[in-house]
């Protein structure tokens, strides 16, 4: 094997008539300079390249002398003149896992994803004290504290997806920088290997009742001659959503004008698109109730944006914080909902689920496909054509079920079923009631006759201990052991008795 030449030279002199210090690496007919941290005055400069500087010689010598017993170590024969000095240059330095982290975001395509990796960098130099991580500061130990104060925190999603995020990057960059067949590695241990990443919490399931969506859509809200308000803002986005399948805020953000023809909007979609086989490829009727919102939001440029959202906002993400604040809006100021009662976007996508899934009958997989879902017969999908009609089908059925009825839902009959289960009560039903006084049973009952609860009640307060002070409070509970239900009461004496 044909050694490698280094030797310390000097090119040409600075403006200040200094010479700056450089190893000249040869091989195989290749040459490149590595410039050093050192410089000469023109005193120890000889035909113009050779340097008679005892300390910088010392300083270059012992640098080659370091840099050739790295190389004695692996097989550089094929290698280019530049993996050469990359390699006796880098190994052993502490590589920067922020930098490597910035320059892999920058190569994501989808920006809600680079986005995620982003905060999830920023949060663990906030935590690390630093923003020049390096890979071998980020131990088993320091990366579980980091974990952990997630957890304390009360990251529902972050715990989970902060961790995966990093953990990818660092699987990435041992691909990238290791080069095990030629003994080059630059990050030589992988911690997530000993790390278990916590699993976020479920998802709160976010649908909509069928009456409640009703009163959403059609309860009257503020409006204005000359413009759209927040809240009609909200409800007109929520309800092209719904009828579209559920359609994501990116989604109707990017569509542009050749993407709508002939009443059926064709897209792709954004959140998926890079990483699935079919491109997340989605094509959807329009059903005849939202046309009239597609001309009142039509944008006003001949060619680009189908829709005017593009030219009021400059993201897909303030698009879509907006049409939040309307929907809240209606929640809070005409609804009377709770802030923990709010609805949003997103809401409306998992209603559209639970009504076609629950109140049509459908299954999991005609759901999946009329939502867009990546489906688990992937390599099958690259095949087959399409045919996107019974998506079509199902989204107005589930608009019809919405609009065109007043069907209240099988989850709310259940409850008014239930409710009348354990309400209504017959003479024959046994009861038993029973009052508590400072938790101890101080009256007791259990018979038929009673037409209503309040009759066993009143019967108990005759039967309770004449010494109970007034202004004392007992409670009371009542039970059908018939038809199943059980009502807890509460009662001071001198007011209730």
């Amino acid at each position: 094997m044909k050694a490698v030449i280094m030797k310390p030279v000097v090119q040409k002199p600075r403006k200040d008539g200094f010479w700056v210090v450089y190893i000249r690496f040869t091989h195989n007919g290749q040459c490149l300079f590595y410039k050093t941290s050192k410089v000469v005055s023109s005193h120890y400069v000889v035909s113009k390249s050779e340097i008679t500087d005892p300390y910088v010689l010392t300083y270059c010598n012992t640098l080659i002398l370091e840099w050739m017993e790295r190389l004695n170590h692996v097989d550089y024969s094929t290698w280019k003149i530049k993996e050469i000095v990359d390699y006796v240059t880098t190994v052993g330095e502490a590589v920067s896992f922020s930098e490597y982290a910035r320059d892999y975001i920058a190569k994501i395509r989808h920006p809600r994803t680079a986005g995620n990796y982003l905060f999830a960098l920023r949060h663990i130099e906030r935590y690390m004290g630093t923003n020049e991580l390096t890979f071998t500061s980020l131990t088993e130990s320091s990366l579980n504290g980091w974990i952990d104060s997630m957890i304390q925190e009360g990251k529902k999603r972050a715990k989970e997806m902060y961790p995966v995020c990093i953990r990818h990057i660092w699987r990435n960059a041992m691909k990238e920088l290791n080069d095990p067949e030629r003994g080059i590695i630059r990050i030589k241990s992988n911690p997530w290997e000993r790390i278990s990443i916590p699993r976020s919490d479920d998802t709160a399931k976010q649908a909509i009742s069928p009456n409640a969506l009703r009163i959403f859509f059609s309860t009257p809200i503020p409006t204005r001659p000359l413009a759209v308000t927040p809240m009609e803002f909200g409800r007109d986005v929520a309800k092209i959503s719904f009828c579209l399948g559920g359609m994501y805020c990116a989604d109707l953000y990017d569509l542009k004008k050749e993407d709508y023809s002939d009443g059926v909007i064709h897209y792709n979609r954004a959140k998926t698109k890079h990483c699935r086989r079919d491109t997340a490829y989605m094509e959807m009727r329009v059903p005849d109730i939202i046309k009239p919102l597609f001309k009142k939001y039509k944008s006003s440029k001949k060619k680009g944006p189908l829709f005017c959202f593009s030219e009021l906002y400059t993201t897909e993400d303030s698009f879509c914080a907006n049409v939040n604040t309307g929907i809240r809006q209606i929640c809070q100021k005409i609804l009377g909902l709770n802030k923990e009662e709010d609805y949003s976007i997103l809401s409306f996508r998992h209603s559209w689920a639970t009504i076609a899934f629950n109140e049509l009958g459908l299954d999991w997989q005609a759901v999946a496909f009329a939502m867009n879902h990546g489906s688990a017969h992937r390599v099958t999908q690259t095949y087959v054509k399409k045919d996107f009609s019974p998506a079509w089908e199902l989204n107005e059925k589930v608009v019809e079920f919405i609009f065109f009825s007043d069907n209240p839902g099988k989850e709310e009959l259940r409850r008014e079923e239930k409710k009348l289960e354990t309400d209504r009560i017959s003479k024959l039903n046994l009861l038993r009631g029973t009052a508590f006084y400072k938790g101890k049973v101080v009256a007791e009952e259990e018979k038929t006759g009673f037409t209503n609860k309040g009759q066993l009640v009143a019967l108990l307060i005759k039967r309770l201990p004449k010494d109970i002070p007034t202004g004392a409070v007992v409670q009371f509970v009542v039970e059908n052991l018939d038809k199943g239900g059980k009502w807890m009461y509460e009662h001071q004496k001198g007011k209730g008795f």
